[in-house]
């Protein structure tokens, strides 16, 4: 975990570029987490240069100079399987040329690959001797052997390894390698101090969804939760383009109170409203490396229901709602039910549930920013 060194660190005058590589930029956690890592101090104080896709996400301009790489996405598997790969030769000769033309700038160079699907810019910073960092968010990350190859890559080009979670950390091994756990916290641009009119909460009844239209993320099981609860307004915001949300939309499945929009910049304000938060993520299809959403719902005072397993077990306890396999729906409409028929249970999840989301401020995640670059960044090695 984040410890501070025996040794206070005088950093040198030469400035430090951070180059910071993301494959796809988009709403989904590994890109929200990134950019609160570059909106650090840390990381603002010094010189920052972002890598990724031109698609619209979290990593926004206004965070550093942003070079575009080429990366569609569409249905067919093998078409991103072929855009996959040119995506790793454009990442590989961008990360080469800012390398090289930071070292005729005379500053130092730190290359953050995010996820451990930054393959190409791996490669780059081994072929200089560049120090590498490598971000990893992920347990389950598309085909196999993606992953035995990103492992590999990793064991011989990554000099620091960080984990979003001891449950990320535990999953991988990586004995040889410097490592550390870098805890999440509460994203950077929600407005705070948080406050909640908990009557409103309650009264409305509104449970929220946020994720991806995927079946993984227990989009089968929203569906029949919903549709189980009719009286109770049910909001599933996805990170998914309009075309495949109207298409889902048609499909003749969705209950009437459950209301379907892509991912908002108000999305604070749903959080702010909600009786409930859901996480259905089904854990032998996708198990969730820390569950950003589950720690926005609960920093709302939303009870939250969650997988069976996953990194969220680190800050979430039965105390802030319902551990259950979201298969289990029988269960889960039952807790629902149970909760809106009683205010007082209900305000004892909401406040348990905010309590434990204090410890996960973005304030705190941008000081361990600090911590872990002030131990892994050492001037006498550049």
């Amino acid at each position: 975990m984040l410890e501070e060194g025996p040794k206070k660190i005088i950093r040198s005058s030469k400035p430090i570029r951070y180059i910071v590589v993301h494959l796809f930029n988009d709403y989904s956690g590994s890109p929200r987490v990134l950019a609160d890592f570059c909106k650090s101090e840390a990381i603002q104080s010094q010189s920052l240069s972002i890598v990724t896709s031109a698609s619209k996400g979290f990593l926004e301009d206004d965070l550093g100079e942003k070079t575009i790489i080429w990366c569609p996405r569409g249905r067919f598997r093998l078409l991103n399987y072929c855009s996959f790969a040119l995506s790793q030769v454009q990442l590989f000769f961008v990360s080469l040329f800012l390398i090289l033309r930071s070292w005729l700038r005379r500053e130092k160079v730190v290359l953050v690959n995010n996820t451990i699907l930054s393959l190409g810019s791996m490669l780059a910073s081994k072929i200089t001797g560049t120090k590498n960092i490598t971000y990893i968010h992920e347990i389950n990350s598309g085909p196999r052997v993606v992953r035995y190859v990103a492992e590999f890559l990793i064991r011989c080009t990554a000099d620091h390894v960080i984990f979003v979670s001891q449950f990320v950390a535990d999953d991988y091994n990586f004995k040889d390698k410097s490592t550390l756990v870098l805890p999440n916290g509460l994203r950077a641009d929600f407005e705070e101090p948080i406050t909640l009119d908990h009557a409103q909460k309650f009264d409305q009844q509104k449970v929220l969804f946020v994720g991806s239209l995927k079946e993984y993320k227990g989009v089968n099981e929203l569906l029949v939760i919903a549709s189980a609860l009719p009286d109770i307004p049910f909001i599933g915001i996805f990170n998914t383009s309009n075309t495949i949300l109207r298409e889902f939309q048609q499909s003749g499945k969705i209950p009437p109170n459950l209301t379907l929009m892509t991912h908002q910049a108000g999305i604070q304000k749903r959080y702010e409203h909600a009786f409930l938060v859901m996480n259905l993520s089904l854990p032998d299809q996708c198990i969730e490396s820390f569950a950003l959403t589950v720690l926005e719902g609960m920093a709302h005072g939303c009870p939250c229901i969650v997988p069976p397993a996953g990194g969220h077990l680190s800050y979430f306890d039965a105390g802030s709602g319902l551990i259950c396999d979201a298969r289990n729906t029988d269960k889960i409409v039952a807790f629902i039910q149970t909760l809106r028929e009683d205010r007082a249970m209900w305000r004892q999840y909401s406040d348990h549930a905010q309590k434990a989301a204090s410890k996960l401020t973005a304030s705190q995640y941008s000081s361990n920013v600090k911590k872990v670059l002030d131990q892994i960044i050492v001037p006498s090695e550049f």
